[in-house]
């Protein structure tokens, strides 16, 4: 009996000390708050204010590390909307450092698509800056999904992370992925977001465009482990994820 209860309090403890660690980790130069989603949705929210957009939840049942992620629950079941995003969101606040490293994982464990531009990006929006013609600057970047950018937005630039342009995500397998905003924005934008700028950052999955009675769109999308900051000796220096990028 006395060796049962050690074991199962040996096993809690060291439960408990991987959380920890995994907190303190993500949280070194993390301008991402809760980014393992440890926490539950602490420090994340979705745009509940736009018309387009549907809740997140948290799951701990599918994680890669820790105990829990994000989960996005795609799903045009009654939607009469053409557009919805599901997604998780913060905002933050550009600090004495290059924002130089964006990286995380994206799980996918079913993916029927309903729509031709059913996909996942990442979105960093510069709420300090305007740029000519109206609107925020702002660098979109597909994970997977589609081929082409699925809009011409004047204030937007899509950037492929991965060079082959997966028109439909790996299945059942955390991918890595990695970014360089502070490069990204001064190629595309002509100047790097400097300390005090406001960024908003989304981690999507979504559909466009999508005609009722052309299929249903289902996807279980998960994202975890996710990082914004300087890039750092455990961060964005790992191999694969950037890919050949290519810009628009």
């Amino acid at each position: 009996m006395w060796v049962w209860v050690f074991t199962v309090a040996t096993i809690l403890a060291i439960i408990g000390g991987y959380i920890a660690g995994k907190k303190r980790l993500m949280s070194r130069n993390n301008l991402l708050k809760n980014s393992g989603f440890e926490n539950g949705k602490e420090g994340w929210q979705w745009l509940e204010w736009s018309g387009g957009w549907a809740p997140f939840k948290i799951s701990d049942k599918i994680f890669r590390s820790g105990i829990r992620s994000a989960y996005l629950p795609v799903d045009s079941t009654g939607e009469s909307r053409r557009t919805v995003v599901w997604g998780v969101v913060q905002e933050v606040t550009v600090k004495k450092c290059h924002i130089d490293c964006l990286e995380g994982y994206y799980y996918v464990g079913r993916w029927e698509r309903g729509a031709n531009k059913q996909y996942l990006q990442v979105v960093i929006i510069d709420l300090s800056r305007k740029v000519k013609g109206g609107g925020n600057a702002q660098i979109r970047y597909i994970l997977s999904g589609v081929d082409s950018p699925p809009y011409n937005l004047g204030n937007a630039h899509y950037v492929f992370v991965d060079s082959d342009r997966r028109k439909d995500p790996k299945i059942k397998k955390w991918i890595y992925f990695s970014m360089d905003p502070s490069f990204d924005f001064a190629t595309q934008w002509g100047y790097e977001p400097k300390e005090g700028h406001l960024l908003r950052v989304l981690f999507e999955a979504r559909f466009d465009d999508y005609i009722l009675g052309q299929g249903r769109a289902l996807a279980d999308v998960y994202y975890d482990d996710l990082y914004l900051g300087p890039r750092t000796p455990i961060h964005c220096m790992r191999g694969g994820g950037m890919g050949e990028r290519i810009w628009y």
